[in-house]
C-alpha cells in the first residue's frame, strides 16, 4: 500500500482511539473496473486486520446490521459501486443509516468505507460533514490501480463545484498514489456475494431466472477475460455442465448487460473520459 496513505490511516486510527471518535471515508471511481472495491477492502484490512467478508455489505440493511454487530474499532465496507448509478434509492437508504447510526458508530469507534460509482451521489450532509476524505480511483492509460486523495476541505470544494457537471478537475488533489490489484478477502467468495446481491436486484422486465443467468454469464466472461480467455472458452466450459450457450449468445448477453448498465445511469453523462479524468490534475497524476 502507498506509504502516504498508510501514514494517513495510522493517524486516523490513533485519532479514533485517543479522542473516542469514529470515521467514514468515501471511495469512488467514474470508470468501471478501476479497482475501487479492491482498494476499499485493502484500506479496511490495513486499518483492521480482523476485517473479513462478513463486514463487506451490499445493501443498507446489511450495513446497519454490521454496525450493530461490530466490535469496538472494527472496519466495515459498504460496497455499492458494482450496481452503477441505478443505486440512487439504495444510497438514500445508506445516507439514512449513517445518520441514524452515528451515535453507535462513535461509541464503537468504527471505521466505515463507502464505495460507490461517484461521490456526487451522496447527500450533502454525508459528503461534506460526515466523511473525512474522498479517495477517487481511476485508470491511467487503460491501466487500473491509481487513486487521488481529497481531504475534508478539498472534497467540499469538489462537491460544491463539480457536482453539476460531474467534473473532478477542480480542486487539485492532496496527493496521488497507486495500489496493487490484490484482494484481501477470498475473491471467489466476494464475487459470489456480489452475484447474490445482483440477483436480488430487478433488471428491467426480464424474468428473474433469466436476469440471474445473464448476470452470471457476464461475470464469468469478465473473469475469463482477465485470464486472457475468449467468449468461445466461456461457451465451451458452460457446455461441459449442459449449459448450452454458444459464443454469439455469450456476446449478446454481455452486450445486453452493458446496455442495461448504461440505461441505469439515468442519462447522466460524465464530463470526463478516463484519460481526461487522469489528465485534469496535470502533473499531480505522475506517481
Amino acid at each position: 500500500m502507498n506509504d502516504r496513505l498508510k501514514n494517513n490511516l495510522d493517524k486516523l486510527k490513533q485519532n479514533n482511539n485517543t479522542k473516542d471518535e469514529d470515521a467514514t471515508i468515501v471511495v469512488d471511481a467514474v470508470c468501471e473496473g478501476a479497482g475501487k472495491s479492491t482498494v476499499g477492502m485493502q484500506i479496511a484490512y490495513y486499518y483492521d486486520n480482523t476485517f473479513n467478508l462478513s463486514r463487506v455489505c451490499m445493501d443498507a440493511d446489511e450495513f446497519a446490521d454490521a454496525i450493530d454487530k461490530a466490535e469496538k474499532g472494527q472496519a466495515i465496507v459498504f460496497d455499492e459501486g458494482f450496481r452503477g448509478l441505478s443505486s440512487r434509492t439504495a444510497m438514500s437508504a445508506v445516507n439514512g443509516v449513517l445518520v441514524r447510526k452515528m451515535m453507535e458508530m462513535r461509541q464503537k469507534n468504527l471505521f466505515c468505507i463507502i464505495i460507490l460509482p461517484t461521490f456526487f451521489m451522496l447527500d450533502k450532509y454525508v459528503a461534506l460533514y460526515r466523511s473525512k476524505c474522498l479517495i477517487h480511483v481511476y485508470k491511467y492509460k487503460g491501466k487500473k490501480g491509481f487513486f487521488r486523495v481529497y481531504n475534508r476541505q478539498k472534497k467540499k470544494i469538489l462537491y460544491l463545484i463539480g457536482k453539476k457537471l460531474m467534473d473532478y478537475s477542480k480542486p487539485k488533489t492532496n496527493y496521488t498514489g497507486q495500489f496493487p490489484n490484490q484482494y484481501v478477502v477470498d475473491e471467489t467468495a466476494y464475487r459470489l456475494k456480489k452475484l447474490k446481491s445482483l440477483n436480488d436486484t430487478p433488471v428491467g422486465d426480464e424474468p428473474k431466472y433469466l436476469a440471474q443467468r445473464n448476470v452470471a454469464v457476464m461475470l464469468l466472461y469478465y473473469a475469463y477475460k482477465k485470464l486472457g480467455k475468449s467468449q468461445e472458452n466461456v461457451s465451451k466450459d458452460l457446455a461441459r455442465f449442459d449449459f448450452k450457450i454458444n459464443r454469439q449468445e455469450v456476446s449478446n448477453i454481455v452486450a445486453k448487460c452493458r446496455k442495461t448498465a448504461i440505461r441505469q445511469r439515468q442519462n447522466i453523462t460524465y464530463n470526463l473520459t478516463e484519460e481526461k479524468d487522469c489528465a485534469a490534475v496535470g502533473q499531480e497524476d505522475t506517481v
